[in-house]
């Protein structure tokens, strides 16, 4: 994954560590983050947003995620940046991972 810098592999094997099945690949000018070819998620920068339904959106905002920003376009209200409390807890972040995958499915 030469397309990663150093700080997006470590993104990437962080949420590997919950999901092993996890895969970042190039797309259209963002890096999209998948599970079984349904994408849950992108990196961009240093951030990983992950996709939220509509029962869970507002769970994600109280816990301090904002939606995703394309490249300062409009925000994307299904991709929410998970916030570092999330990221350095393995509980919370395999429920947020689970339920991308069961939205992305």
């Amino acid at each position: 994954m030469s397309f990663l810098s150093d700080a997006q592999k470590k993104l990437v094997d962080r949420l590997g560590t919950v999901a092993s099945d996890i895969e970042a690949r190039m797309m259209l000018g963002t890096i999209g983050l998948y599970i079984d070819d349904a994408q849950i998620g992108v990196v961009e920068e240093e951030a990983v947003y992950l996709r939220a339904g509509e029962d869970h959106r507002d769970a994600f905002e109280q816990q301090g995620a904002t939606p995703y920003n394309a490249g300062g376009a409009v925000a994307q209200a299904s991709y929410f940046r998970v916030p570092p409390a999330i990221l350095n807890d393995d509980e919370a972040l395999t429920t947020w991972v689970d339920h991308s995958r069961s939205v992305a499915a």
